[in-house]
This record gives C-alpha cells, sequence and structure tokens, in this order.
C-alpha cells in the first residue's frame, strides 16, 4: 500500500526533485527504451506501471504497449542522426 501511495504521488515528488524507478524486467525495458527513444519525435512520454509499459502520442493519445507488440517496438531502426 506505501508503494502504490507514493507511485501516486510521484508528480508531487518530482516537483521536489524526487523520481520513482520502478524495476523492470530485461525485455521490459528494452521495449520501454525502445519507445522512449526509437519514436521520439512521435511520442511524448513514456512511462511504466506495475511491468506495462505505456506512452502518448504528440496528439495526447494514451497507449499501453501489449505483449504482442514487443517484437515490433524492439525491432524498430534507431533514428538516423
Amino acid at each position: 500500500m506505501t508503494r502504490n501511495r507514493v507511485l501516486r504521488q510521484s508528480k508531487l515528488l518530482c516537483a521536489k526533485g524526487v523520481f520513482e524507478c520502478e524495476d523492470l524486467t530485461t525485455l521490459n525495458h528494452g521495449v520501454f527504451m525502445s519507445v522512449k527513444r526509437k519514436m521520439s519525435d512521435e511520442i511524448k512520454s513514456v512511462w511504466s506501471r506495475n511491468g506495462a509499459n505505456s506512452y502518448k502520442e504528440a496528439r495526447d493519445v494514451v497507449h499501453r504497449v501489449e505483449w504482442e507488440d514487443y517484437q515490433h517496438w524492439l525491432d524498430l531502426q534507431w533514428p538516423k542522426k
């Protein structure tokens, strides 16, 4: 219960310089980073709650990354610099 209460208050804590970090599996972390970095021009933010990755598009539409889509995200090419 304490963990969930802290996570619910993460925006308030962030404003005070305290950041929460969820311990992800290697696979979930890989997908999280793929969403965050490979589509940085189309995705506004990425987060994880209870092991589930979600992201918000530039149009403010929120999506949950489903298990069936993991390979798609992992297969995306890194953007050219």
